[in-house]
């Protein structure tokens, strides 16, 4: 039988772990959302509200995450000076109101 080389020895585990994370991490998506996160998704529906989209089901883990992640690509847009759904002028904070 071979020996067990010092890469293989670290390997195994690490994929292990890393099926073990993506399978929970499945399972926790789908989960109601608690208090922080619905703080989360209601400020940024106040703040942006293209970022966050109307549901008709309760808010999920998994929808605070997407919340956060549309909150962060409109505030690096924002800072690149880019047109935002959100921002109007393309600067954070500064909102135009169309005619």
């Amino acid at each position: 039988m071979a020996a067990v080389t010092p890469v293989r020895a670290w390997m195994i585990p690490a994929v292990a772990l890393l099926l073990l994370a993506a399978f929970t991490g499945q399972w926790w998506r789908d989960q109601p959302a608690g208090d922080v996160t619905l703080l989360l998704v209601a400020w940024a529906r106040e703040s942006c509200p293209s970022a966050v989209p109307v549901l008709n089901r309760p808010v999920r883990v998994a929808d605070g995450a997407h919340a956060i992640d549309a909150i962060g690509w409109r505030i690096a847009a924002s800072v690149m000076g880019v047109q935002s759904r959100c921002l109007g002028a393309g600067r954070l904070g500064r909102r135009t109101v169309s005619a």
